[in-house]
């Protein structure tokens, strides 16, 4: 009789265990669940993003904003080309 329940304590100690493994896989099962939502969620709102910036970049007011701004961009370029020209390592001399 000793013996027996000696088995039925070990069977219920390793029933126990297993239980609380299983408690904590489902506890990670919702942990990555959670994460994957919001993964799905980050990657919908970078999809808008990079539709509405695509739209912007096609948008005639962009265009005009360019044509505009182009006589001011080039003696930037070259300014900067000949900074890069003539500076030499960063040090004041």
């Amino acid at each position: 009789m000793a013996e027996l329940n000696a088995k039925l304590r070990a069977l219920q100690r390793t029933l126990d265990m297993r239980g609380a493994e299983l408690a904590d896989a489902h506890r990670h099962i919702v942990g990555l669940e959670e994460k994957l939502l919001k993964l799905k969620e980050y990657r919908r709102e970078l999809k808008l993003l990079r539709e509405e910036r695509r739209r912007l970049r096609k948008s005639a007011e962009r265009r005009v904003g360019q044509v505009l701004l182009a006589p001011y961009r080039f003696p930037t370029r070259v300014a900067k080309t000949i900074w890069r020209k003539f500076k030499c390592d960063g040090r004041v001399t």
